[in-house]
Parts: C-alpha cells; sequence; structure tokens
C-alpha cells in the first residue's frame, strides 16, 4: 500500500529484530510527517512520492538499527551517537563540554568517556574537527574574510582558529585559500585551450 512490493521484499530479506529502541530523531519525524502529509493529499497522483518516502524510513529505520546492533545495543554507544548527532547539529554554536553533556542528560565525565571509547576522540575535540571542516567549505567556496568565516563556523578566537587550521591542513587559513584558488585557475586555465 505505501510502499508497495518494495517494503514487502525489504521485510522479507531482512533479519530484522523484534525490539528497537530507536532515539525519534529530526530525519525521521520529517519522514513520518511528509508520508502522512502525502497520504492526506488525495488531489493529487502522489503515489510515487509515497513510495520512496516510504523507501526512505524503511532504510534510514535500518541503518538506525544496524548502528545500534553495531554498538552492541549499549546505552553507552547510544549516548555516544546522540552526542555526536548533537555536535554535528549544533557545531557552530558555542558550547562547552559540561554544556553538551547536560543537553543530553549525562555528566561531563559520562560524556567525554563514552564518546571517546566509541569514537575514538574527545567530543571537544570532533567539536573543532567539524568546525574546521565547516571554515574550510567557507574559505574555499566563499568570499568571506578569514576572520568572518572562523567566527561563523564556531570559532570565537581567531588565533586559535588559525593554529588548530595550521594543524590539520598545515597551511594557514590565507595560504590554503591562496593555494587553492591557484589550483582552481590553473584547472580553468587548462579548459580555456
Amino acid at each position: 500500500m505505501w510502499g508497495g512490493g518494495w517494503v514487502d521484499h525489504w521485510l522479507s530479506s531482512q533479519s530484522l529484530i523484534d525490539v528497537a529502541h530507536i532515539e525519534v530523531n529530526d530525519e525521521l519525524l520529517s519522514l513520518w510527517r511528509r508520508i502522512i502529509y502525502e497520504k492526506r493529499n488525495l488531489h493529487e497522483n502522489n503515489t510515487e512520492i509515497i513510495a520512496c518516502c516510504t523507501k526512505l524510513l524503511c532504510l534510514t529505520l535500518e541503518r538506525s538499527i544496524d548502528k545500534l546492533l553495531a554498538a552492541g545495543g549499549r546505552k553507552e554507544h547510544f549516548i555516544a551517537y546522540k552526542l555526536k548527532q548533537y555536535i554535528e547539529k549544533h557545531a557552530t554554536e558555542a558550547f562547552t563540554l559540561e554544556e553538551l553533556a547536560a543537553r543530553n542528560g549525562v555528566s561531563s565525565s559520562t560524556a567525554s568517556h563514552v564518546y571517546k571509547e566509541a569514537f575514538g576522540l574527545p567530543p571537544m575535540r570532533y567539536v573543532v574537527d567539524v568546525r574546521l571542516a565547516i571554515a574550510s567549505d567557507r574559505i574555499l567556496y566563499s568570499d568571506m574574510h578569514l576572520e568572518d568565516a572562523a567566527e561563523a563556523s564556531g570559532f570565537r578566537s581567531y588565533p586559535y582558529f588559525c593554529r588548530a587550521f595550521r594543524s590539520k591542513y598545515g597551511q594557514s587559513p590565507s595560504e590554503y585559500r591562496m593555494q587553492h584558488r591557484k589550483i582552481d585557475e590553473m584547472r580553468s586555465f587548462g579548459s580555456d585551450l
């Protein structure tokens, strides 16, 4: 009905567990809402949209279950993934380890321990890595001033940003922008020949 034969085939090919405690997140809710909206919209031929959204919902649930099983279904790994998701969603905002932990219902020592055990690095180190990746994109693909790119990426101290950037990319933000712009110019020059 919602996904047609695809859902039946998907269900028969899965070895799903009977019960899985998956955190409801914005992605799942958005997919569910879209399916409901399309089901209620009787004035358009939307069966293909419903089928695609249903497939996406099933595959997203499957991914969540796979992550849960890979983590051994332990609460600690669930907390680590919850922290990671929060970091990725809010990386450009200012927050401390204590605030990250409190917003996810754990102590800062628990947050640090379970995150490092699950991903091999402290959570605040991952925050810096995400912010550096965002800054790198802004440096390469916008004309923002470097200080503005750093601040928009979540860095409150430009000198700290420069040190962290050099440590990760082996050059200063300005050298990085200049080098990549030269490479782009050479590519476009070569395509003009």
